[in-house]
């Protein structure tokens, strides 16, 4: 029986350099892995490539849709009323038209165009929604065009789809008069169980972007108050130094705390597998609450433990003392509490946290986890 064929497209970059990037990666792999055809149109430079690792191995397209060679204020332009167009000329001249187009985000005109072509070739479409954007996220706020496009996007056109695919449970509540199904951030690369564990100190981590989503302050505040009595050390991945302390109108003098500010995503992993424990905190805020860390997903597809405060569905994997540690709240005086315990753990009680961690992201962030599988098995068979 011939394969079905899915279209995985959007104005994102491919196979790395956003969130997004991993997002789909991890999703394309579960499809495969399930019995479809997939190809990439994503928003990179124009060309024709091939995507392999031990994992997968994908035909991509670079359309050009984030347009990336444009100055600022034509990139906005592109990006808000010429979004989509790339993407629609390259599926219009596919030989072999696909039997499921997903759709990874897209603002009000990329998603309506594809759409209404969707709906044209009777082609089954299906988004994929990682965010419910608050003003504060974009440029003009409000009453900026970014915003009102991607809420125009959200309201009228997402739920027009034949499914949606969503990051989390309280998303899933927002599209519940629609086919849904929850896909968490997946891992992309064949997990290994290998641990380090340096019991003479301990090594805690943090990688990711100091935007509006994770707060940071209050653990290097920490970690610099405690490196004066305990042997601790924070590595500090994304952020400059110079970004750190414009911020946070701090001066990091702290040995203790090393800032190497931003690597090659496919390079952070090698990192991160050699700490203790990843540790951030978020706010409970609208975005927060709505999308979900990949970051701790990495983490413990690493066998590295993470401690974090509960925001969106993490409390559904994060076990405390088993997995990692939950932090009760962002203040300094949380976060001084759990790093308390970490500093009391012995080498053996990390090395089964890390087999715990390694367990939990096999279970539930791998494409080959039962449950999941299943999950999305039932939600392409409802569309037959």
């Amino acid at each position: 029986m011939k394969k079905k064929t899915i279209a995985y497209i959007g104005p994102f970059l491919f196979p790395y350099g956003q969130a997004a990037s991993k997002r789909v990666l991890g999703n394309i792999i579960l499809l495969q892995n399930l019995g479809f055809e997939v190809i990439v149109g994503h928003g990179g430079d124009i060309k024709e490539s091939e995507f392999h690792n031990d994992e997968t191995n994908i035909k991509c397209y670079g359309l050009g849709e984030l347009f990336s060679g444009s100055k600022k204020i034509a990139r906005v332009f592109n990006l808000l009323f010429r979004g989509g167009d790339n993407t629609l000329a390259w599926l219009k001249g596919l030989d072999e038209k696909p039997d499921y187009i997903i759709v990874y985000g897209g603002y009000h005109k990329y998603a309506n165009s594809i759409l209404t072509y969707c709906k044209q070739k009777n082609i089954k479409i299906i988004f994929d929604i990682v965010e419910w954007y608050e003003p504060s996220q974009m440029i003009g706020g409000k009453y900026g065009f970014f915003y009102r496009s991607f809420l125009k996007a959200f309201k009228y056109i997402y739920p027009q789809a034949d499914g949606v695919i969503v990051i989390g449970s309280n998303l899933k509540e927002v599209f519940c008069n629609s086919k849904v199904v929850v896909i968490p951030p997946l891992v992309s690369t064949n997990l290994t169980n290998t641990h380090s564990v340096n019991n003479e100190i301990l090594s805690l981590i943090y990688a990711g972007n100091i935007g509006n989503k994770d707060n940071l302050l209050q653990i290097i505040r920490v970690v610099d108050k405690l490196s004066l009595d305990y042997k601790i050390k924070l590595d500090i991945f994304g952020p400059t130094r110079e970004e750190i302390e414009l911020k946070y109108n701090i001066n990091i003098v702290n040995e203790s705390i090393n800032i190497h500010g931003k690597i090659k995503q496919e390079e952070i992993n090698s990192f991160i597998s050699k700490a203790d424990f990843t540790i951030f905190t978020r706010p409970d805020t609208h975005c927060n609450k709505y999308g979900f860390p990949s970051k701790f997903v990495e983490s413990l597809s690493l066998g590295v433990p993470v401690a974090t405060n509960l925001t969106s569905d993490i409390g559904l994997y994060l076990k405390d003392e088993y997995n990692g540690f939950i932090i009760s709240d962002c203040s300094e005086n949380a976060i001084d509490t759990t790093i308390r315990k970490m500093l009391m753990l012995s080498q053996a009680q990390k090395i089964i946290m890390k087999e715990n961690a390694f367990r939990t992201a096999e279970e539930h962030f791998s494409s080959r986890s039962l449950m999941l599988r299943e999950n999305v098995s039932n939600f392409f068979n409802s569309f037959s």
